[in-house]
């Protein structure tokens, strides 16, 4: 039981990277001015700015990775940080493109 708790531990503020920051965003179907717009603080340009490896401040981190959360993404860590959907599957719409 100890493994899975580990494998699914919360990822730290600091650990919130370009990298998860893009596979959220794709998780979710955003666009990067649609972030930026969910963010009400952050400007587009400073969230593409951020998602190409550039330097921000922890409040402009913050608020990006807080609309993320809001739209329903858990950033998880265990020795190999991700990101996934929570909520429930009857949530989602259906999918078109899925045979």
């Amino acid at each position: 039981m100890h493994v899975l708790k580990t494998a699914m531990a919360r990822l730290s503020d600091s650990d919130f990277t370009p990298s998860l920051c893009k596979a959220a965003r794709a998780l979710v179907g955003w666009t990067a001015q649609e972030l930026a717009d969910s963010t009400d603080e952050v400007a587009p340009r400073t969230l593409r700015k951020f998602e190409n490896g550039g330097s921000v401040r922890d409040g402009t981190r913050d608020a990006i990775r807080a609309a993320l959360e809001a739209a329903g993404v858990e950033f998880i860590n265990g020795g190999r940080p991700g990101v996934r959907l929570i909520g429930n599957l009857s949530d989602c719409g259906p999918r078109n493109d899925f045979r």
